[in-house]
């Protein structure tokens, strides 16, 4: 008769076979929709690009105001489309994590296309939140996208600076998981304001993955760690940070959080403000704690 051991070691390889099946299915339908949002682009076709998007799905465009609902996004996709004409466009997804009836998708994109006349390569990066639908299909809940290299405003359609108004933007329901959010983002934003790069990383995990803006992914507690102390200017001091959500799903070991911030900065004789939104996805640890498993960020 087969041991306790043996039937546990089992089960345990049919759990990580079965995993490993559903990630590579994962794999393909995305792959299949990049697909698809390629061809639209080049043919601007917005209401194919429109038909991945759920009618309650939320927008971060880089030098762009957040987009509340499939209605708003299509307004801004035909606009862009009627401003551009696309060379080319590809998309390539990077990692996949199944977080209860929701996947997260990392990746990065290619958009060559030419705006009044002049050629801009876009290279940037993106973090998707799908919505696992009954029938097994996806559609789009909440995008963010934004550039892996210094970007003009200029270079992009529909970049003109807009301030939101933080009191207008929906709010999440009130319960112990929004206090819980908005408490690390509280202290987030004071290490922000202190200066104290070398005490982020603690906030993420080992596995983590960071998108600041105008650079490539940094993969892994170790390279975020890098990134925060190599890019807190001691020549700018930050005189106020606030960072809110706007949407909170909180499912299986994952909270899934559409967000925005705002930053007073001053250097020298110069001061000014930063606004700007941002995915983050947090992923309970052993004790229940939150740590930031995936996060992008970018500028209105």
């Amino acid at each position: 008769m087969m041991n306790i051991k043996n039937q546990l070691l089992i089960v345990l390889c049919l759990l990580i076979t079965l995993q490993t099946q559903a990630q590579h299915s994962y794999m393909q339908q995305l792959h299949v929709i990049n697909k698809q949002i390629a061809a639209a682009y080049l043919h601007h076709d917005t209401a194919g690009l429109l038909r991945i998007y759920a009618d309650k799905a939320v927008s971060m465009p880089e030098y762009h105001l957040t987009l509340f609902g499939k209605k708003a996004i299509g307004n801004y996709l035909r606009k862009w489309m009627d401003s551009a004409r696309v060379d080319s466009y590809s998309r390539q997804t990077y990692d996949i994590t199944k977080a209860g009836d929701y996947l997260v998708e990392t990746g990065t994109f290619s958009n060559k296309f030419s705006l009044r006349k002049k050629a801009i390569d876009y290279e940037g990066k993106y973090l998707n939140i799908w919505q696992m639908k009954p029938g097994g299909g996806l559609q789009l809940i909440s995008e963010i996208t934004g550039s892996t290299k210094d970007l003009e405003r200029a270079d992009l359609p529909l970049s003109t600076l807009q301030i939101p108004d933080t009191t207008l933007l929906p709010k999440p329901k009130a319960d112990q998981t929004r206090i819980t959010i908005q408490s690390l983002d509280d202290q987030v934003a004071e290490l922000v304001v202190q200066r104290r790069g070398k005490d982020f990383a603690k906030y993420y995990t080992t596995d983590a993955i960071y998108m600041p803006y105008y650079m490539p992914m940094e993969i892994g507690k170790a390279a975020i760690d890098a990134y925060y102390r190599e890019h807190e200017d001691p020549n700018t001091k930050i005189d106020a940070v606030h960072i809110g959500a706007s949407r909170i799903i909180d499912v299986a070991n994952y909270v899934l959080v559409d967000g925005y911030y705002k930053v007073d900065w001053r250097g020298g004789s110069t001061h000014g403000s930063i606004t700007g939104k941002n995915i983050s996805v947090w992923k309970r640890d052993g004790n229940g704690h939150l740590l930031l498993f995936r996060q992008m960020a970018v500028h209105d």
